[in-house]
């Protein structure tokens, strides 16, 4: 098994667990300052084999000077995983995924963009209801419905807005804000 097979495994593990933890009020969310920089970093370095592998690049538009904000990094990081290995998994080979940060004085706004061929418009009405597979799932046998779904209860806990937009020409946004000073709901529920 390689290591990118058992990280899968680690993480599959662990998402239906902490789902398991949502649902019944027990996962608990531990705010701490978070270097913006160095989460983005161990995320690009986590997603690099996967971004070459699909023959893909990742743009980042930083338009922030925020470099920390209180938060659970953990989760936090679950989120943009989430996001970015969807963005690849389901983006065109060949394509540029793009990873906006953005903020204002109050909230960090994160967005990944990606051209996808197997997204459709009506998918994103529901997409963060729990176990809901998209049509691209059909394409990666392995989802289960509950990423999306965690990161929004994980989005909610920390008083947050989670979206997903289709915009022109193929290309799907699929994004997040949390305020950077923020107190947070201790559980996730």
């Amino acid at each position: 098994m390689s290591e990118l097979s058992c990280q899968y495994m680690i993480d599959l593990i662990s998402k239906i667990i902490d789902t398991y933890k949502s649902d019944n009020g027990e996962l608990q969310i531990e705010p701490e300052i978070v270097k913006i920089s160095k989460l983005l970093d161990s995320v690009i370095n986590e997603t690099k084999l996967l971004l070459i592998g699909n023959e893909q690049e990742l743009k980042i538009v930083n338009d922030t000077n925020i470099d920390s904000l209180i938060a659970d990094k953990l989760q936090i990081k679950r989120v943009i995983m989430n996001f970015l290995t969807n963005a690849i998994l389901y983006g065109e080979k060949n394509s540029t995924i793009e990873l906006q940060l953005l903020s204002d004085n109050k909230a960090l706004t994160i967005n990944i963009i990606n051209k996808s061929k197997y997204l459709i418009e009506e998918d994103l009405n529901n997409i963060f209801d729990k176990y809901i597979a998209l049509q691209a799932s059909k394409h990666n046998k392995a989802s289960t419905g509950l990423g999306l779904y965690l990161s929004k209860k994980i989005i909610d806990a920390h008083n947050g807005q989670i979206y997903a937009k289709a915009l022109q020409n193929k290309k799907y946004l699929f994004g997040f804000s949390i305020p950077i000073k923020n107190k947070i709901t201790q559980n996730i529920e």
